[in-house]
């Protein structure tokens, strides 16, 4: 199974690939492997009250609004790349 990967994680990778020594105390991970296998199939985020997830060039967007509720998007980013 693939463990998921984080922001936190991007840090110790740019390191790793510069040859730099890893603090001990970073929280994040070296990703060279996940790099080397070719990432992963989808990438879902989120940030503040936004979830996104993003597969196969389609990304659909959970946003939460106080005043009206769940807020449902969905976009073709091969049509929108600037999305």
């Amino acid at each position: 199974m693939l463990e998921p990967v984080s922001s936190v994680d991007v840090f110790p990778t740019l390191l790793g690939y510069a040859g730099a020594p890893i603090p001990r105390r970073c929280d994040g991970r070296p990703l060279e492997k996940v790099c080397e296998q070719g990432g992963r199939d989808y990438i879902l985020s989120q940030c503040d009250n936004r979830i996104a997830l993003i597969k196969d060039g389609i990304k659909l967007e959970w946003n939460r609004y106080a005043d009206q509720g769940m807020y449902y998007e969905l976009y073709d980013l091969n049509l929108d790349p600037d999305e």
